[in-house]
This record gives C-alpha cells, sequence and structure tokens, in this order.
C-alpha cells in the first residue's frame, strides 16, 4: 500500500504497468522543470529577464523544439550546439536527469497526492536557488520565499501540516484521513511550529554567524542561506529543521574536502539536506535513534 497524505493511492498503483506509466510521467515533468529553472537561473545570472525564447549562449541562434526536449536532446546532439556546435554546459543534463529522479521517487514516497505536489513543488526551488548560488554566492529572494508560499498554500490539502513534527507525521500516517490529522495537528498549531523552527534555527545560526565574523573579522555566511535555514525550518519544524542544519553542515564539511576551497556556495548543501529531510526525514530520525538505542 502506498500511503499518502490526501488519499491513497494503493490500488491505482498496485498494477506495475501503471506504477511504470507514472513514474515515467513524472521523470519526464521533473526534466521539464529541470530545463526551465536552470534557463531561468542562467538568466539571473546574467540580469536578463525570462522575455524571448531559449537560445544558444554562444552563437545566440533562437533554438527550436527539437533542440529543447529534455535530456533526449542533449544526448542526440552530444551535448553540443546544433548550430555553432559549442559545448552545452554539462550542468543541464546533470539537472534535467536529477530533478526527474527526485520528482519519480517522490510519487513512490507519497503517491498521487497534494504532498507529492508541496513536495515537487520545493524540490523545483532548491534546484533554481542552488544553480544560482554555484554561479554567483547569492540566493535569490524569490526562490526561499516560494519554498514557504508553497508550503502555506499547500497545508490545508497535505497531512503534515507547516512545522508538524516527523514524531507527529508518523503518529497521523495510519488509517486518518486528512481533515482528522489536520484537526488533531491544528492548523495553527502547525504553523506556529513552522515560525518557531523556522526563528530558532534561522535565529541561532545568524548568532553564531555574527560571532565568527567578529571572530574571524570577514563574512562567515550569507544572508541567502539564512533565510533558507528560516524556510527549512518553516517546512519542517524545529525537529526536522536541526535534522536538515546538521545534514547541511556536514554535507558542507564534505564539499570543502573535496573541492579544497575555503569559500563555497552553502545553498546547495541546505538545498540536498532538505531534499532528503522531506523525502526520508522520519527514517532518518528512526535510524539514528536506533543507533544510539533510544
Amino acid at each position: 500500500m502506498i500511503d499518502t497524505g490526501s488519499f491513497t493511492t494503493d490500488t491505482l498503483l498496485h498494477s506495475p504497468g501503471i506504477l511504470v506509466y507514472v513514474l515515467v510521467l513524472a521523470f519526464i515533468l521533473g526534466s521539464v522543470f529541470a530545463s526551465f529553472i536552470t534557463c531561468m537561473a542562467d538568466r539571473i545570472g546574467e540580469g536578463k529577464t525570462m522575455a524571448g525564447r531559449s537560445h544558444c549562449g554562444s552563437c545566440g541562434h533562437t533554438l527550436s523544439a527539437k533542440d529543447l526536449v529534455p535530456v533526449v536532446s542533449y544526448l542526440a546532439l552530444r551535448g553540443r550546439c546544433r548550430y555553432c556546435r559549442a559545448k552545452i554546459p554539462k550542468r543541464c543534463l546533470k539537472a534535467e536527469l536529477t530533478l526527474g529522479c527526485l520528482f519519480a521517487v517522490s510519487v513512490l514516497r507519497f503517491g498521487l497526492s497534494f504532498d507529492t505536489l508541496r513536495v515537487c513543488g520545493i524540490l523545483v526551488c532548491l534546484l533554481g536557488l542552488s544553480l544560482c548560488d554555484m554561479d554567483s554566492y547569492i540566493i535569490p529572494d524569490r526562490f526561499w520565499i516560494a519554498i514557504v508560499v508553497i508550503t502555506l498554500i499547500t497545508a490545508p490539502f497535505v497531512r503534515r501540516a507547516p512545522g508538524v513534527s516527523f514524531d507527529a507525521y508518523a503518529a497521523g500516517a495510519e488509517g486518518s484521513s486528512v481533515s482528522s490529522y489536520l484537526i488533531t495537528s491544528g492548523w495553527a498549531a502547525g504553523l506556529l511550529q513552522g515560525l518557531i523552527g523556522g526563528a530558532v534555527i534561522a535565529g541561532g545560526v545568524l548568532l553564531i554567524s555574527l560571532i565568527m565574523d567578529k571572530a574571524l573579522k570577514k563574512e562567515s555566511m550569507g544572508g541567502g542561506d539564512i533565510k533558507l535555514l528560516f524556510a527549512a525550518g518553516f517546512v519542517l519544524g524545529p525537529a526536522g529543521g536541526l535534522l536538515c542544519l546538521i545534514l547541511s553542515c556536514i554535507a558542507g564539511l564534505l564539499v570543502v574536502v573535496v573541492k579544497h576551497s575555503e569559500k563555497i556556495p552553502f545553498g546547495p548543501s541546505i538545498a540536498v539536506s532538505l531534499s532528503l529531510s522531506l523525502l526520508f526525514g522520519q527514517e532518518i530520525c528512526s535510524w539514528h535513534l536506533h543507533l544510539l538505542g533510544l
């Protein structure tokens, strides 16, 4: 049985054929959104608007529909522009494959539900801000604000309202409808937990950052990272936000070790950690508690 927040899809996705069909559609949809958000991030980095058709960054030639098919066009053209043969950045293919797979995993995790819509919407925003941060070390406000807005809009339709802890989520997972769960958890209580989670996580990191700035006499963390951590705390609540912060620090340290660089964009590390927390937060917490013998 596939348990979802809005309704159960165990009957619909019980057939392997239908399941594969839905997963393929989810992958295609994810890769399409990745193609769009990659273009958006590129134009933000160049200071351009989204107006106008897609074109080659090298020769400026307007791209046709056959040049814009996610994944397929890149592979068919062997990673080069059809018109000037300039190399297409590999991150385009990587973004399309990654978001496509994440959309499919979201369907496997939550079925056909508003939970999946919410998670997928947040994943799109996380990809966009990660690309921007890697390009310019800046996280545009539009992305973290969009995460908060998506969470608010979908909250009445999903099992887990903003800020409801992983334990509460697990407790409401079996045999309860959306309406009964929201009544039990309380929309106001969930919103309050989300605000507390965002304030505690972002406020704590901001305080540590200010202390580090004075000690090191240089900026230790950008404002965009702190705002993104607020969004993570708002979505996940205090417990989930703390898990996301811990995973972000681990991921950031791994990037520093691998790249041998003192300055790295921290947004992608937060994005990866928030994605893991959204998809597998309960399992990660359960595994950690079991490891500690609790």
